[in-house]
C-alpha cells in the first residue's frame, strides 16, 4: 500500500474558492467568448460584403453585354453567344474602375 497516495479532502490542504474568483472567473469566460463570438461575427460580415461585390459587378457586366449586344445592328443566332463573350471584357473593366476609380489605357 505504499504506491498510493491519499486524497486531501476540503481543508486538508486544498484551497475553496471565494466568491470573488467565482465571480471573476465567470466574467472572464464570458469576456472571452463575448469576443470569439463578435471576432466569428465581423470575418462573417466582411466575407459576405465581398461576395455581394463580386455579385454586383458580374451581374452588372452581364447586364452590360446584354445593352450592348441589343444596339448591334444585327442579332441572329450569334448575338447569345456574342453576349457571352463580351461579359469577361466588362467585368475586368468594372473590377478595374472599382479597384482603382480609373480605366486603364487597355480598356479604354
Amino acid at each position: 500500500m505504499s504506491g498510493y497516495r491519499k486524497v486531501a479532502a476540503v481543508g486538508e490542504g486544498w484551497t475553496t474558492a471565494t466568491a470573488c474568483e467565482i465571480v471573476l472567473a465567470l466574467i472572464g469566460s464570458a469576456a472571452v467568448g463575448a469576443f470569439v463570438s463578435s471576432t466569428v461575427t465581423i470575418v462573417g460580415q466582411w466575407r459576405e460584403r465581398v461576395a455581394r461585390r463580386k455579385e454586383l459587378l458580374f451581374a452588372t457586366a452581364v447586364d452590360l453585354a446584354k445593352v450592348w449586344m441589343s444596339r448591334a445592328p444585327t442579332q441572329g443566332p450569334a448575338g447569345r453567344i456574342m453576349d457571352v463573350a463580351l461579359v469577361p471584357s466588362f467585368h475586368a473593366m468594372l473590377t478595374e474602375i472599382f479597384g482603382t476609380g480609373d480605366l486603364s489605357e487597355k480598356h479604354q
